[in-house]
């Protein structure tokens, strides 16, 4: 963390390197209260974002600096994120504090929708739903920073949130490793590749066509999806509780490790 601190600050300002994973049915989400008054500058908090988990406070107070919105799957949820970012400069702007340390990101999961979805679409459609959400989630990002609202903000300084893509290596052996990468080649977003999807990219990857903001030939691919008879609302909520309850089972894990150890130490 300290080693990659420095260069993280120079690219992002005050950017963070040490995340708090929890589920918003569980450790951190629903303890908001807890971290928002952190005072570590390189913390930033990772807050799954569902409908629940926006805590008022959080909004209209944004103590946190640096907030990573996480297990986001589809444009609704997007949105509600980036509201939540918006809400909270405009309440720093309003009491007449800096907006230029604050910094965000808002991670959409690309991956897990093709495997959510494989069982119940023919071959032509497979592998396809994560890319055209994610493409539309972009064209929603565009238009945000486009908007009367946010220019507002960003002469007083403020950083966008930046649109993540997470999960991004390709689970099925057959697929190219860059399969997503090439895909979501865009300008102002986060690509968060695992090692082997960076090696691979480093070695193969296309530089094709960068991602448009008004490009919308994800809609024609979302409508087959649908038709084919996959509820996108109801798949990227039941997405989010499984991503949820993925990064719970994780933390307790570290946490049993980590009275394990302490035990074995203490003896």
């Amino acid at each position: 963390s300290d080693t990659l601190f420095g260069t993280l600050t120079q690219t992002f300002g005050s950017a963070a390197v040490n995340e708090l994973k929890g589920g918003y049915s569980g450790y951190f989400s629903r303890g908001t209260e807890r971290i928002i008054g952190a005072p570590q500058i390189n913390f930033v908090s990772l807050i799954v974002g569902g409908p629940s988990n926006f805590p008022q406070r959080w909004l209209e107070s944004r103590y946190t600096l640096r907030d990573d919105l996480t297990l986001l799957f589809s444009k609704a949820q997007y949105l509600a994120a980036a509201e939540a970012y918006l809400r909270g400069l405009e309440r720093r702007a309003a009491a007449g504090r800096s907006l230029t340390a604050v910094s965000s990101v808002a991670s959409l999961f690309v991956s897990r929708w093709d495997r959510k979805t494989a069982p119940a679409l023919p071959a032509a459609l497979k592998n396809q739903a994560g890319i055209a959400v994610s493409r539309e989630c972009y064209c929603a990002y565009c238009a945000l920073c486009a908007t009367d609202r946010w220019l507002a903000l960003e002469a007083k300084g403020a950083r966008p949130q930046r649109l993540l893509y997470a999960s991004t290596s390709t689970k099925d052996p057959a697929l190219s490793p860059t399969l997503y990468v090439e895909a979501l080649l865009s300008p102002r977003t986060v690509n968060t590749m695992p090692e082997e999807t960076l090696l691979a990219s480093a070695k193969t990857a296309r530089a094709g066509s960068v991602l448009a903001p008004g490009q919308t030939d994800w809609q024609k691919m979302l409508e087959a999806i649908t038709a084919a008879g996959v509820n996108l609302e109801k798949a990227a909520a039941e997405l989010q509780v499984e991503g949820r309850d993925s990064f719970n089972t994780s933390w307790r894990q570290l946490l049993a490790k980590i009275a394990e150890k302490s035990a074995v130490l203490a003896r």
